[in-house]
């Protein structure tokens, strides 16, 4: 779904999200997410443990070399 959706936020300060909007993030009723500020947006993301985590992407290849000027902490 790349279509954008219009919310408007109640006078108590609530917003309702589409269900579509909803669904295609895989957000279930009663799950809680974290809140955040990018620039001025407001992102919502799932609050996961580090299970749900790593059951989310387990199967994932990490491969990759980091740089040694990465792993540089001195």
């Amino acid at each position: 779904m790349n279509d954008m959706l219009d919310v408007k936020m109640s006078a108590d300060i609530q917003i309702d999200i589409p269900q579509a909007v909803l669904d295609n993030a895989g957000i279930q009723p009663g799950q809680k997410l974290v809140a955040m500020n990018w620039g001025r947006s407001i992102v919502l993301v799932p609050d996961l443990t580090i299970e749900e985590v790593r059951e989310r992407f387990a199967g994932l290849e990490n491969d990759f070399v980091r740089d040694k000027s990465d792993r540089d902490i001195s």
